[in-house]
């Protein structure tokens, strides 16, 4: 987290900018100064749209260091950490994120300053574009699309099934959920529901759990809480 200047946004020529370093997701806010009081403004807002972090670098600028945004900090139960100053790594991320934000600015505005009244607009669209646009250092994802991926979801529990009046039981296959009298199986990867008595744990030979494992994820532990 850090201030750069820029006239194109004045007066609110303060932009507080703030970096993931994991995603290089940016969020920026103009405002007309950098005290305290302007970088709880800029962190509550990075909080809105970034989530709330474990942790806020900073360097040793008088407004950070302040108890104000250390209580701040603790109230959030935020560990702010101050870098060393002239940091290499720190400093170049910081000066890198300003470098590339006030050069989207200059070409979003062709060089001219920004009307007062659009400067939020301008600044969101530059905003944008960073986060959903791009993909810096030769990257697959967009910083948006690593900072709010989802983590990998839980493995489905393996179900054999019948569909009556057929009492042959077949699977196996994933099962999606299962409530009061009725459970819902995926076939061919679309969900049908059954009664519940026509869906039990998948009981398979050692040669079908080993193919079967080597197609699919889930282990016959996950389903020792299903009742036949």
């Amino acid at each position: 987290m850090d201030v750069t200047h820029t006239p194109l946004l004045a007066p609110f020529s303060k932009v507080h900018l703030t970096v993931d370093t994991s995603s290089g997701f940016i969020w920026a806010t103009p405002l007309k100064g950098e005290t305290a009081r302007h970088v709880i403004q800029h962190t509550l807002r990075c909080f809105a749209v970034m989530g709330k972090p474990q942790s806020i670098k900073t360097d040793n600028g008088p407004a950070y260091i302040s108890s104000q945004f250390s209580s701040f900090c603790d109230l959030w139960n935020v560990k702010l950490i101050h870098g060393l100053p002239f940091n290499s790594t720190g400093q170049a991320i910081v000066e890198r994120a300003h470098l590339t934000f006030k050069t989207l600015l200059s070409k979003q505005l062709g060089g001219r300053n920004a009307p007062s009244a659009e400067i939020p607009s301008i600044v969101h669209t530059v905003l944008f574009t960073l986060n959903h646009l791009l993909y810096p250092h030769n990257r697959e994802y967009t910083p948006a699309e690593i900072h709010f991926r989802k983590a990998e979801p839980l493995a489905r529990p393996l179900v054999s099934y019948r569909q009556l009046p057929d009492p042959t039981w077949h699977g196996p296959v994933p099962l999606i959920s299962w409530g009061r009298g009725y459970a819902a199986v995926d076939l061919d990867g679309r969900p049908t529901w059954l009664p519940a008595r026509c869906v039990r744990p998948w009981r398979a030979s050692a040669s079908e759990v080993k193919a079967a494992t080597s197609h699919t994820s889930p282990s016959l532990a996950d389903v020792a809480f299903l009742q036949p």
